[in-house]
């Protein structure tokens, strides 16, 4: 007897992890992606994770992932230890370009990526062995699902400069068509200032950032100068 196949769930929380849970996952997604976005399919994803851990740099109990955007607050995977971390050799940029998210084609924000260069400060976030499987096919279809990101072993280390190995990041994809390079920093703060989404305004996303980040003890003051400017623009507008 022939199943009936699922309708697309209108408004649901795509980022959440009962969601990126369900066996129709792929199917929900290509539903509902907009047209200039083409999501990678469970093999593509698979192969993602299993290249990103043969390249394991050593054996290890789990491993960490090295949380500096959204997943600062909105993790899905489950995880055994948080601690703040700086990634070496890294730096937080606003070149990738988003409609769907808190931006739309008509004015479109951007998301943070990872860029080479510099520091970052941000948190660690630690995986069991005992259910990595389960939690990476969770964090790669958050993360990876546009291919905007390029997952990699980066050298970070906690407060006290003691390295946290191996750990995972998702830096910028550069060959991703929504990657667009280094903005002047005023048609980033523009862009911030303007763009809003289903999940919410830019401005918010950086006020969560400088949240997130207060709460474990840490300032980026970039972040801080770049909501403060994003903001003062918001107000001029309302004026």
């Amino acid at each position: 007897m022939a199943t009936s196949r699922k309708k697309p769930i209108k408004n649901e929380p795509i980022l959440h992890r009962e969601f990126m849970m369900r066996d129709d996952f792929h199917e929900q997604v290509a539903a509902m992606a907009p047209p200039r976005l083409v999501p990678l399919n469970a093999v593509e994803l698979s192969d993602s994770i299993n290249h990103t851990l043969a390249a394991k740099p050593k054996p290890s109990d789990g491993i960490w992932v090295f949380a500096y955007g959204s997943l600062l607050w909105d993790c899905p995977v489950k995880t055994d230890s948080l601690i703040p971390a700086t990634a070496v050799g890294w730096h937080r940029t606003w070149s990738l370009e988003d409609t769907v998210i808190r931006g739309t084609i008509e004015r479109p924000s951007l998301t943070m990526g990872l860029e080479s260069g510099d520091q970052c400060q941000g948190v660690a976030l630690h995986l069991n062995e005992s259910t990595l499987a389960l939690e990476l096919k969770i964090l790669w279809r958050r993360e990876m699902l546009f291919g905007a990101y390029s997952p990699q072993w980066i050298e970070v280390k906690d407060m006290l400069g003691r390295p946290l190995d191996p750990c995972i990041a998702f830096t910028q994809n550069t060959a991703s068509p929504r990657y667009l390079g280094s903005l002047p920093y005023e048609n980033v703060v523009r862009r911030l200032a303007s763009a809003s989404g289903p999940f919410g305004s830019s401005i918010e996303y950086l006020s969560l950032v400088q949240t997130s980040l207060s709460k474990v003890g840490l300032i980026d003051t970039k972040v801080d100068q770049l909501l403060e400017d994003a903001s003062v623009l918001v107000l001029d507008v309302k004026k």
